[in-house]
Order: C-alpha cells, then structure tokens, then sequence
C-alpha cells in the first residue's frame, strides 16, 4: 500500500478528494518517491553496518540466548590494583594534614589515567570496601562528566549523599542544605569523569564541602590540568595493566568453560596475541574477551587477531580498535540498535522498557513468528550487557522493591564515542541553544541527522526554533527539559507536527508546553508519544488516527482526566502507560487486542462491571498492573469471575482499594472487601506484589499459597481491620516482605509462617520489615528451620512489642529497631522467652549490624561476640549499655543524641573496634575525652 494510499484512508471526511486521474498520478509519485527513498535508506544501511560478504560461524544464536548477569559490581573480574588500592586506602583513612593546606577540612585525591585504563574500577573497589564504610558517616558517588554544571551537580550531591529527595532549585537553597546536612561529619565524595578546566566553577561547588568534620574527595579524570586544578594531595596516576592480569582477565571472559583440548590451546595462543594488542587497558580486554566468547572458531579469532584495525589511528587510539572490533563482531541486528544509543547524552542513565520501545518505535528489532517484538528486543539488552557494551548500575529504591528491578544502564564514555563513530552522523545530542549555529556552520552533517536529542538550559531562541524546522527528515525527535516561549509554543508545535512528515517516535515528557494541537493527527508514522509529566488538560481527537501508534506514556500528566473516545480504535496500541493520573477510560478498551502495558486501571462507581469485562478481555497484558478503587465494587463482585487468573505474564501486580496511594477513614464492609480479594487471584507467574488499603479482617485463602513459586516481593500497607497474617511463610521464592501500617494485630504466631506444614517457613526470605504496628505486642510461633536466610529485619513504629521469637536470629546480619515508645519503666526491652536482655546467640551466629533508635528504655545488655557494627542513636532514656567488652569483633560504634547515657569510667572497649563516633551525648562523650590516652580504643582513627 503506498504512502498516499495510507494519507487518503486517515484523511478527515470534509476533504475533496483529487479527481481519479490526478489522485492515480499523485499516488504513483509517492509510491515511487517511496520507494526511492526506502532504497537510500537500506543502502545507507548496509554501508553502515559495513556488511560483509563472507559468512560468520556463531556459538549459538546471541540474541535469543544470552546468560543473565548480575547488577552488583563485579569484584571476581577485577584482576592487579592491589598497590593502588592499599595506597588510595590509606590515604582516604588518614588525617594528616593536605598538602599545604590548600584543602582546608577537604582533601582531594585525584585518579589519573588515559581512557579505560580502570580508574573508575579503582574508585569502586575503594567505596566498597568495608574499612572505608566504616570510617565513614556518609558517602556518595556522583558522575560528573563534560557538563559541570555547579547547581545540578550540588543537588546531585545532596541526593547522593545523604540519600533524600531535593526540591532545592536555587544554588543558595542547594549549599545551606548541603552545609547544614556535612556539619562536623566525615564523608567520602566520588566525582567520575572530571573535564573542568575552570577553577572558579570548582571553587564554588566546594564551598559547601568545607563545613565538613574530615571530607575526602576522589576525583577521577584523565586530564592532568583538571587535577592540578582540583587537588589539595599528590595525585594516583594509574598505569596500564600488566600483561599477566590482562591474560587473567581475558581467560576468565573468554575461555571460561570452553574444554581442554588441541583447538583450546590454539584459541590460547592467538588470544594471547590478541591481549599483547590490547595494550594494557583493562577496558579493551574485557570487550573483546565478551566479543570473543560468542566464537568458537579459530578463524574468527585469526580474523580478528590480524585486522587492520590493529594499526588505525584516532584520537583515543590505544583502545579504539579493541572496542571497533567488539562491534565488529555483533550480530548485525544489534548494530543499528547500539547505533541508535549514541543519540542519548553521555552518562545518561537508560532503562530496557524505553530502549526497547524506541528500538521497536524505528523498526530496529528482527521480526519473529515466535516471539514478541518486547521480547526479541529485551534479548538484544541482555546480549549487549553480556558483552560489556552497556553496563548495568544499580539504581536506589524503596525496600519492598526487588532490587532485580532498579537497574538502570549506561554507555561508557569511550563507547559511547565508538556509537556515534559508527552512526555515522546519524544521531545528534546538541543543547537547543547551539542548534542554529551548528545548522549555519555545518549545514550538510546537520541536515544528515535523523534521531534528535535536544537539551535545554534555557529557553529555546527563535532562530534555534527555525533551524530546528529545517530538519524535515527527523524520526526521532526527544527534548530533555525543554522550556518554550509559551506564547508562541502552540503555533510552533503546530508547525513541527506539520512539517515532520517522518517522524516514528516524539518524546515531550517533562516540558512546559500547553497542550497538543490537531496537527499531531498528520504524523501518520508516528510509532512512541510520550508526554510524561506535562500539564495538559486534553488530548485531540485526531490524536485517535495515528494508526501506526504503538507506545503511548502519559504517566503523571495530572491535568489529564479522560482519554478521547476513539483511542480504543487505534489498532496497533501496544503500551498505554497511565500511572499517577486518574484518568478516565472509555469504553471500548477490550477492542485494543494487542495492549500489553495498560499500567493502571482505575474503576469507577457506577460501571466497573463493564471495566472488569473489558479487562478480562486484554489477553496479552504484561509487565506492571495497577488496579485502583477497588472499594467502589459491592457485594455482586461474588458473580464475577476473575479477571487475572491467566494473565500469565503480569509480573508486577498492585490491587489498591483506593486511588494514587489515598486512603480515606471509611466503613469497609469486611465480608465484600474480602469477596473482590478472592476475586482478584492473579496467575502463579506473578513477581511482586502489592495491596493497599485492604478493608477485610482476614485476608483470601490464596494469598500464601504455595503455588505462588515466583513470587518474590510482596508489601501489604494499610490494613486497618486486620487482626490475623496470612500463611506467607509458605511462599518459596518470597525474599522481601513488607508489612506497615496494621492497627488491629495485636500477635503474630505459628500461622504466619504456616501452622501444620512440612514446608518451613520463610525458606528464602532475606528483608523483613515491620512498620506502624501500634497494637502490637507478641511475636512467636516460629521454629527452628524457619527464617533460615533472614539477613536483614527492620521493626520500626511498634511501640507495645515485647516479645520475640528467639530462632529468628540465626542468619541474622543486620538489626534495626526503632521508636519502642511505650514499653514501661521497669519492662525489659526484648524478651527471649524468661531471658531479659538481647543475648542467647550461640557462637559465631547473630546480627552483623545492629541499631536502636528512638528506644525509650533504660537499659541494653550485650552478649553478641559477631556484631561488628552497632549504632544506638535518639534515645533520650536510655541510661546503660553494659557488656561492650564482650562485642568482641565489633569494628563500629555509634552513639548520637543520648543525653543519659553514661560508661563507668573504667569501661573498656573490644580491640577490635576501629570507628568510633560519639555525638550529642555529653556524658559519653566526657569518657572518651578521659580515655583518649588509655589502652580503652586503642585502633580507632
């Protein structure tokens, strides 16, 4: 069908049509002019990709079957740095003075080295080791790379520190938070990637730092004007690997599991040859070695081993043909989608959902009769990760989050120069305001781009709005921030829909723009809108004839309250994100077949049996589902069948009584709330789970059941009837359990973890959180055997608790109680059964870390020889703590803000310890100044 065919169909009815001979004549011209351009295109392709004509033996097909691979940073793959690391440690724990106090309380160690020598590898080897999370109060890590813009990287230090939200805006606001959160602390600061040639810029985002107690700063960087700049100490500049550790760190990539035999040893001969070509660099090594473990035949191998790439010339040569070579070696449906991630800036941080979607937006994803195109493309994610072309970091969330799912994914610098090598012009990232100069200085690479990636800092000037309406052949079109003269902003936009014939995927999240104009109706290829977090009110109704519309995210577009009645007609609707909005859907919803992401699902008062119809109806739905106003169902919900039962590939599953996490003080009839939970049975295959506002006393009998073998989180807030848990201790693959904000429970017993069942209770359970539980008071019913990977509990808010089950601890590593406010002068603060202190640990076993805060009781005894760190803090009673001797591998302790609390003067301290810190507590603190010159902390710094 051609293109004029497709423009006729969706046309609006008031249009003339074009006489028959001229309509047949348009038609051939722009069927042909399509097709000439379509050929350009799948040229421009293949010289691209420079696809060659000799076919390539593969181990096993790359982008179906990639092995998975761990979000954590990887020590087992960090071979040498030894030396570096000691030093970098030393340095980072001792308080001498800086070099000629230029750093005043703030010292700064700048790493030194060329481009994937390993300098930020070495950065986290450090911030991870334990003797420096000790020494410590608080850390952070921010990458800073090109743009070193003092406002934004403050906030990011404020955020990263101190781990909490930051509203600031202003520089001010920014540095009196940053200085008030660092006073008399010890810190410990990363900046990643420094290119900072000014001194002023570094002077004023340092002033904050030097409220600090002690702060350390590591900064890595590969200039050494940058560092001369920053530093107050003798710089680490890191050399290359030695070739014994590069072999090491190749062998274990490359190698590793391939059998013993004549052709290993060839593959071990030329692979060596290959590490020699490497040159040092870590970085190289380990893209090649990912390359290489996809191929298993000797001449690839040989190929690679003697290409001329060997011998090219760049600017970043030493690493550049290792890296030019990795590519080479990708499959060539992964080209032009590692092609297309040089669009996004350097250092910014990506998730699979949108990579993939953008992929799928262009067209980029190899077609399959047996998979999914959401799939074929997470396969691609996964298989560049594989080969450390994208790497995973770890992304900070709320606790009953599975870890699994925070992970974002970036580019290394130098590969993301490898990207746009290889992109060939095709994908630009340019600050909005350089656009026009750009266009009028190098109007030809401009006019080549056909991904735009436009980055605002200000307001977008008339002559950058124009050049950027030259750019006709767009397809991709994202704006990061943009801000737009709103009295021109909607005729602009009228006039960018008009003109961007092509364009397959717009992305306007977060900007300030009014609303859509009908024009957007002309984008007929238009495959991924995303307005997220925009203020609009509305949405057109021509929105409803983009009939190649795939990807739809109007997430936190608060303004919106209905969708146009014809977005249920759109056929190829795939992903139709709602979350944090309201918004009404009309119906006509189960006529969209193919929606696989319908994220929330709001029901009203008067038609959710026809909303839970049509929701039975959307067969194919995956990923996330919120279900909100789950009250607004009546005692008829018993009539209805389940409509999640086989929903199979629902992961993350969210059943809300109430709408955007209110809940309102209503009557809940019980019986009712507990008919619609039983209604709701999602499928086994469900992955984490959460329930809020729930208005039943008993919860339904499949929560708990076995059969929920994938099921790995669950969080149940704001049961305010509740007076008995359910069986969850039966759940098998269950390791983070959240349950907060129970009134009614007063006692947890044996049902929690399943009374009369072979199975123990909680066989993988590693977090436990309990919060707000204020009837609380009696913990028990667990048995040996139970609990037996518990690393981490948390009871917070649980002011009538006193008694504790003792097998509980056995795997325990880290303890946190906080604010037991109500327990009497003379009650003990945990019973163990008749026991009256926290003790009865076998040898060896035990929390690792233990805190108490807000604890209004008066005495601590401790008997815990594995503790080795401690934190008591806001406990404004609290007059004891005896049994400090007996901590005997206790390496930290904390003591903030307890007024009462006093040492008898001859108290000793393990040997062990090596952090102490002493705050806001008079009287302790008076003993540590009668000590100091004692035997009492003899290794503490």
């Amino acid at each position: 069908m051609s293109l004029m065919t497709l423009k006729t169909r969706w046309r609006s009815t008031n249009t003339k049509c074009c006489a028959p001979k001229q309509k047949a004549d348009q038609e051939m011209t722009a069927a042909t002019t399509g097709s000439m351009w379509r050929f350009d295109e799948i040229t421009s392709d293949r010289t691209a990709l420079r696809m060659g004509k000799k076919p390539v033996k593969r181990r096993r097909d790359e982008s179906d079957n990639c092995r998975q691979t761990s979000s954590c940073f990887d020590e087992s793959i960090v071979f040498g740095r030894e030396d570096e690391k000691h030093k970098l440690i030393e340095l980072l724990l001792s308080e001498a003075d800086d070099v000629a106090g230029r750093g005043g309380t703030v010292s700064l160690i700048p790493i030194i080295g060329m481009g994937g020598v390993g300098k930020t590898t070495l950065a986290q080897l450090v911030y991870n080791d334990r003797r420096v999370c000790n020494y410590f109060d608080t850390m952070g890590w921010v990458c800073v790379s090109e743009d070193f813009d003092v406002v934004g990287l403050t906030r990011k230090i404020l955020v990263s520190l101190f781990k909490q939200k930051v509203d600031y805006t202003e520089l001010n606001e920014l540095q009196q938070g940053l200085k008030e959160n660092l006073q008399g602390k010890k810190f410990l600061l990363v900046l990643d990637d420094v290119w900072n040639e000014k001194p002023g810029l570094w002077e004023l985002l340092k002033f904050p730092l030097l409220e600090a107690g002690v702060g350390k700063v590591i900064v890595t960087t590969r200039n050494e004007c940058v560092a001369r700049i920053m530093q107050t100490m003798e710089p680490l500049n890191l050399n290359i690997l030695p070739f014994d550790k590069c072999w090491m760190l190749f062998e274990k990539l490359a190698l590793e599991g391939v059998d013993s035999s004549s052709r290993h040893d060839k593959l071990v001969d030329i692979g060596r040859q290959i590490v020699e070509k490497c040159k040092g660099l870590p970085l190289a090594v380990k893209v090649i070695a990912r390359a290489l473990s996809y191929e298993d035949d000797e001449d690839k191998w040989t190929e690679i081993l003697e290409s001329e790439l060997w011998e090219s010339v760049d600017a970043n040569s030493e690493i550049f043909p290792a890296l030019k070579l990795s590519y080479d070696c990708l499959p060539v449906e992964l080209k032009r989608c590692f092609q297309y991630l040089s669009l996004f800036p350097k250092d910014t941080v990506l998730y699979e959902t949108k990579i993939v979607q953008l992929w799928m937006s262009q067209g980029l994803l190899r077609p399959s009769r047996s998979k999914q195109a959401e799939d074929t493309g997470s396969g691609y994610v996964r298989n560049l990760v594989d080969r450390s072309i994208l790497q995973m970091k770890v992304m900070p969330g709320p606790i009953y989050l599975d870890p699994e799912e925070e992970k974002g994914l970036v580019l290394h610098d130098l590969v993301h120069d490898l990207a746009q090598s290889v992109a060939q012009g095709e994908c630009l990232s340019i600050a909005a305001d350089k656009l026009a100069s750009m266009l009028q200085r190098d109007g030809d690479k401009v006019h080549k781009v056909r991904h735009l990636y436009l980055v605002f800092d200000d307001r977008m000037a008339p002559r950058d709005v124009k050049a950027l309406l030259k750019l006709k052949r767009l397809r991709t079109l994202i704006t990061n921030g943009s801000r737009f003269n709103k009295k021109c902003c909607y005729e602009f936009i009228d006039e960018l829909f008009h003109s961007f014939k092509y364009l397959r995927a717009l992305n306007f999240s977060r900007t300030d723009i009014a609303g859509l104009p009908d024009s957007i109706g002309d984008l007929k290829l238009l495959r991924y809108l995303s307005i997220e977090g925009i203020e609009i009110h509305s949405l057109p109704e021509s929105i409803c004839s983009l009939y190649n519309l795939q990807i739809l995210n109007l997430t936190g577009t608060l303004g919106l309250r209905e969708l146009p009645s014809g977005i249920v007609n759109l056929p190829n609707i795939r992903h139709l994100m709602l979350s944090h909005t309201g918004i009404a859907i009309p119906r006509g919803l189960g006529n969209l077949t193919n929606l696989q992401t319908l994220d929330c699902f709001a029901l009203r008062p008067t038609s959710w049996r026809d909303q839970m119809e049509e929701l039975k109806g959307l067969v194919n739905l995956r990923g996330k589902l919120i279900i909100e106003n789950l009250r607004y169902m009546d005692k008829y919900v018993a009539q209805t069948e389940t409509p999640l039962k086989t929903k199979d590939r629902i992961q993350f599953l969210t059943l809300d009584w109430y709408e955007g996490g209110v809940c309102e003080d209503e009557d809940t009839d019980e019986d009712t709330a507990k008919q619609v939970l039983e209604c709701f049975r999602p499928h086994p295959n469900l992955e984490r789970f959460l329930i809020h506002a729930y208005g039943g006393a008993r919860f339904a009998t499949w929560l708990g059941d076995s059969s929920f073998s994938k099921l790995v989180n669950l969080e149940i807030v704001v049961c305010l009837k509740c007076n008995l848990l359910p069986p969850l201790g039966q759940l098998p693959s269950l390791r983070v359990l959240a349950i907060k904000y129970f009134s009614d429970l007063q006692r947890i017993g044996g049902e929690f973890c399943g009374i009369g069942s072979a199975i123990k209770g909680f066989p993988s359970l590693e977090t436990l959180t309990f919060l707000d539980m204020e009837s609380w008071e009696q913990w028990d019913g667990v048995e040996a055997g139970d609990f037996p990977r518990l690393l981490r509990l948390r009871i917070d808010d649980c002011p009538k608790l006193r008694i504790f089950p003792r097998h509980l601890f056995f795997s325990l590593r880290k303890l946190e109680l906080t604010h037991f406010g109500d327990i009497s002068h003379d009650a003990p603060f945990i019973s163990f059964d008749a026991d009256t202190s926290v003790s009865s640990y076998p040898p060896s076993l035990g929390p690792r870390y233990l805190s108490f805060r807000g604890f209004h009781g008066f005495r601590i005894d401790m008997d815990l020889p594995s503790l080795k760190e401690l934190e008591i803090s806001r406990c404004s009673k609290l007059t004891s703590v005896t049994g400090l001797p007996n901590l005997t591998s206790l390496h930290s302790l904390t003591i903030d803000d307890c007024p009462y609390l006093r040492f008898p003067p001859t108290e000793r301290l393990s040997s062990t310890l090596q952090h102490l810190k002493i705050r806001n507590s008079p009287w302790v603190k008076q003993w540590e100044e009668a000590n100091q010159d004692t035997s009492i902390f003899p290794n503490t710094r």
